[in-house]
C-alpha cells in the first residue's frame, strides 16, 4: 500500500511540476528607438523550453533565446516569440515602435567672419524636431 502511494505522487509531480509560460523583453543597443537601430530580444520563459522561433515583424526571423534584429525603417512592428516545449508551443506578441531618425543641418551666409557685420544662420532638420536652441558662446541663447 505504501509503495503505490509513492508511485502515484511521483506521477502527479512529473505531470504538473513546472508551469510553462512564454514572455520576452527587449532593449535597443543605443538606448533609443530611432531608425536605424539594433534591438536585443531576451526570452523570459518558464518551464524549460527546448527551442525558440522569433518573427521580428520586419520580414526577418531569428532562432535562440537571446537574439537581435535591425530595424532600418520607422514604424510599428509586431514581434512574435514562439516558445517550443516538448509537447506544446506558446506564442507571445509585443509591439516595438521605431521612430524616425533625426538629422540636423546648419548653414550660414558668410565664409569669413573676420569682418564686423551680421551672420545669418539657417537650420533645417528631418524627423520629429522639438525645438531649436541657439548658443553662440556668449552666454545668451535664442
Amino acid at each position: 500500500m505504501l509503495r503505490s502511494i509513492l508511485i502515484l505522487s511521483f506521477s502527479f509531480l512529473s505531470l504538473f511540476g513546472v508551469a510553462q509560460s512564454a514572455d520576452f523583453s527587449f532593449q535597443s543597443s543605443s538606448g533609443s528607438f530611432c531608425n536605424p537601430v539594433s534591438v536585443q530580444f531576451t526570452q523570459n520563459c518558464t518551464g524549460n523550453p527546448v527551442g525558440f522561433v522569433w518573427d521580428f515583424g520586419n520580414n526577418t526571423r531569428g532562432f535562440g533565446g537571446n537574439v537581435s534584429a535591425t530595424y532600418n525603417n520607422a514604424g510599428t512592428y509586431t514581434v512574435k516569440l514562439t516558445a517550443i516545449y516538448d509537447q506544446l508551443r506558446i506564442e507571445v506578441y509585443k509591439t516595438v515602435v521605431i521612430n524616425p531618425g533625426v538629422s540636423a543641418n546648419l548653414a550660414f551666409d558668410r565664409n569669413y567672419i573676420c569682418q564686423p557685420g551680421p551672420v545669418n544662420f539657417t537650420a533645417s532638420s528631418s524627423g520629429n524636431k522639438v525645438k531649436y536652441d541657439w548658443d553662440f558662446g556668449d552666454g545668451a541663447t535664442l
